[in-house]
């Protein structure tokens, strides 16, 4: 026995917080199988085009992925692969969670200022990378990567003027794969 799924009538209304490239729909869970403990999540999938984002933004690139970026707790130099950089304040640890300046990070991921985007009236901070949409909002436990909500153990916030965020979290919204050097107590994004 065949089941039969139908999506109609679906209306996108897109600004440029889309990234370039498809707009995707996913169902899954018991919306659509009931034997979803059944089986690997995998097969209980279904993923479909609804449209495709053909042109960047103005002055939105593809970023440059870096080799390695180095940032050390109380440090205001910064290394991208191993060219030394300089920035206004340093990241820090604070509960546990290390903090580092989103600007920076950004700027070593290949960003520029039109992709760095501040809104003063509700505190975030928006990242368009040419592939991905990532926003934090200071003071809020989650960021927003793609349109969806995720869930962070420690907020953003402001110190010197720089929104400050745990690094791991902005970092792997970005795609990098991180990891700590306590020895050196050196933050390594690649």
């Amino acid at each position: 026995m065949g089941s039969t799924i139908v999506v109609e009538n679906i209306l996108l209304t897109v600004d440029r917080t889309a990234p370039e490239g498809d707009i995707t729909l996913e169902i899954s869970g018991s919306a659509l199988a009931e034997t979803e403990a059944l089986f690997p999540s995998s097969l209980n999938k279904l993923t479909c085009v609804l449209a495709r984002c053909v042109t960047p933004a103005p002055g939105e690139e593809k970023v440059k992925r870096e080799k390695e970026i180095v940032f050390t707790v109380g440090a205001t130099k910064y290394f991208v692969n191993g060219e030394e950089r300089e920035m206004d304040v340093a990241p820090y640890v604070k509960e546990g969670r290390t903090y580092a300046p989103v600007r920076y990070l950004a700027y070593a991921a290949g960003l520029t200022n039109d992709q760095i985007h501040w809104d003063n009236e509700n505190f975030a901070v928006t990242l368009f990378t040419g592939e991905r949409v990532v926003q934090f909002k200071v003071g809020q436990k989650a960021y927003v990567l793609q349109g969806i909500t995720l869930s962070m153990d420690a907020a953003p916030e402001i110190v010197n003027g720089r929104v400050m965020v745990p690094y791991r979290y902005l970092a792997q919204a970005m795609g990098f794969q991180v990891s700590w050097d306590p020895a050196k107590q050196a933050i390594i994004i690649q």
